[in-house]
């Protein structure tokens, strides 16, 4: 553990192990478990089974819901926007930097740029749950429900973030994959110019352009996961008072 300007930073291994904790939370069942329920209901004992069963249709009732909140909860294709613009203004910054926030908009992806502190642990959490959020009351279009990160759901199937040492996806296309988070690290290379930087890929299983979508010319290239190539078309580039 590490510190930066004060406050503590996870190490590399740290911070995969906090992203790996969080994904076992969400539950699952071995195979071999499994097994052992059967074998017990076999023999007349099917309460373990019971238990499979009943978190199961619970966890497809969860992941039913959330697909509600992501497509249905936010009906303009933009909303996104507004809660990553609200989060960047709530973020915090080393005090010799100037607070900005990049916005790059592909036709196959969105990439978003910030050069705040950091994630930290608690954020990370937050971002992966519904309900529960680290902004104060108040803060953001729906963030103090838990809920405004999920409204990138509305147009990319996947999310993935980088916030050294955080290095993570969250995948629409999963079960509960919108709050289970997945290591991320080979996905962006070396380590960017800005501090966190997520990229939105748009899904694959019909034609859909990001440019079009927020009313943008089309462009020509995908995003590099480090820098913002000229060929882009940015959307933004937004300086924020702290």
């Amino acid at each position: 553990m590490a510190t930066d300007s004060g406050r503590l930073v996870p190490t590399l291994h740290e911070a995969e192990r906090t992203i790996q904790n969080i994904a076992q939370s969400r539950g699952s069942y071995t195979e071999a478990f499994r097994r052992e329920a059967q074998e017990a209901a076999d023999r007349g004992d099917n309460r373990i089974l019971q238990l499979i069963q009943g978190y199961e249709e619970f966890k497809s009732i969860a992941a039913r819901s959330l697909q509600i909140i992501s497509e249905d909860l936010f009906t303009c294709n933009a909303r996104f926007l507004m809660e990553i613009i609200q989060n960047a203004d709530d973020n915090q910054y080393h005090e010799n930097s100037e607070p900005s926030l990049t916005i790059a908009v592909y036709p196959n992806a969105v990439r978003i740029g910030s050069n705040e502190k950091g994630y930290t642990e608690d954020n990370i959490v937050s971002l992966c749950r519904v309900g529960k959020s680290t902004k104060p009351v108040g803060h953001g279009y729906t963030g103090e429900k838990g809920i405004g990160f999920k409204s990138v759901f509305k147009i990319a199937r996947k999310a993935h973030i980088r916030s050294h040492p955080y290095y993570f996806e969250l995948d629409k296309d999963r079960e509960l994959g919108m709050i289970t988070p997945q290591w991320d690290r080979e996905y962006f290379g070396v380590r960017g110019s800005v501090q966190t930087a997520i990229v939105l890929e748009g899904p694959t299983s019909e034609p859909h352009n990001f440019s079009l979508l927020l009313g943008k010319p089309s462009c020509r290239d995908s995003p590099c996961h480090n820098s913002f190539p000229p060929s882009a078309e940015t959307l933004a580039h937004i300086p924020l008072r702290q």
